[in-house]
């Protein structure tokens, strides 16, 4: 019985573990809702990472489309085109279950806040 309960817990830990390995790129795609109250001031915004490296993001009742690439395992590159002006940014990422955060690497190095949209 003993032996029985060590090897179930064995199991759990591995499952466990193996949870909590899925890097951002494997979890980012999805719809997201930012939860910083500037965004909120703004009408509300959300960005939306589709599968094919395709996104949108809509600031109250903008829609701005880019693209986005990881460049390693935590970071990602977010090129934007509006009125013809081409944008690229690099951002941290971090994803834990339905909140991600991001932290952008050049400029501000601004923080915000997203819960994906179920």
């Amino acid at each position: 019985m003993r032996h029985t309960s060590v090897v179930l817990l064995g199991f759990l830990l591995v499952f466990l573990a193996g949870c909590g390995s899925a890097k951002p790129k494997d979890l980012i795609v999805g719809k997201w809702e930012a939860q910083n109250d500037e965004a909120k001031k703004m009408g509300g915004m959300t960005v939306e990472f589709k599968p094919e490296s395709a996104m949108t993001m809509k600031i109250g009742t903008v829609s701005i489309d880019g693209k986005y690439k990881f460049v390693d395992d935590a970071t990602v590159e977010v090129e934007t085109e509006m009125l013809g002006k081409k944008d690229s940014k690099k951002f941290k990422v971090e994803i834990v279950k339905d909140e991600m955060t991001t932290t952008e690497l050049d400029g501000a190095k601004e923080v915000s806040k997203f819960k994906k949209v179920k």
